[in-house]
């Protein structure tokens, strides 16, 4: 069940109509939302000067009519192009995880392979790492009950959220 899906961005037409490509990629997600629904969407397209909204924009409200709740989408909306969508996916993550690196600067940090975050009294980590073959997030939290390992992986989840739309 990963944590983050990214949703690259294709054309909008004027009037905010969804191309067929576009359609296919997102009713795709809608199904990955169904199947996975503790995962977040990172979806991603910048606006066009043709269009009064970016492209992720567009995408959300196609998400949100076909029933994935609001909360649970994220938008890049700077990218103008699938290299830019790439890039700055993937600056977004590397701004997440520096941020969580100074966020719990006082507990037992390790970078050595992603930010793993060590609470040595609680008994209890969480390692967060940016996979090299998609632009995502990878968190795995372990602590003395499930409950628990569960409760730290929300927390950091609703740290990193909070960066994002800072």
């Amino acid at each position: 069940n990963p944590e983050y899906i990214v949703v690259l961005g294709a054309e909008v037409k004027n009037g905010g109509v969804i191309s067929q490509s576009l359609k296919r990629r997102l009713d795709e997600a809608v199904l990955c939302a169904e199947r996975n629904p503790a995962s977040r969407f990172v979806l991603s397209g910048g606006r066009p000067d043709r269009l009064e909204r970016s492209e992720a924009e567009y995408m959300a409200d196609y998400m949100v009519t076909h029933g994935v709740d609001p909360k649970r989408i994220l938008l890049e909306i700077q990218s103008k192009n699938t290299y830019e969508n790439v890039t700055y996916s993937k600056a977004l993550i590397d701004r997440i995880l520096d941020a969580l690196k100074v966020r719990y600067a006082a507990e037992d940090v390790n970078t050595i392979d992603g930010v793993k975050i060590s609470f040595e009294s609680e008994r209890k980590w969480v390692h967060l790492r940016r996979s090299n073959t998609e632009p995502i997030i990878r968190i795995y939290a372990e602590a003395p009950t499930l409950e628990g390992a569960e409760a730290l992986a929300q927390e950091v989840i609703g740290v990193a959220e909070g960066i994002i739309r800072a």
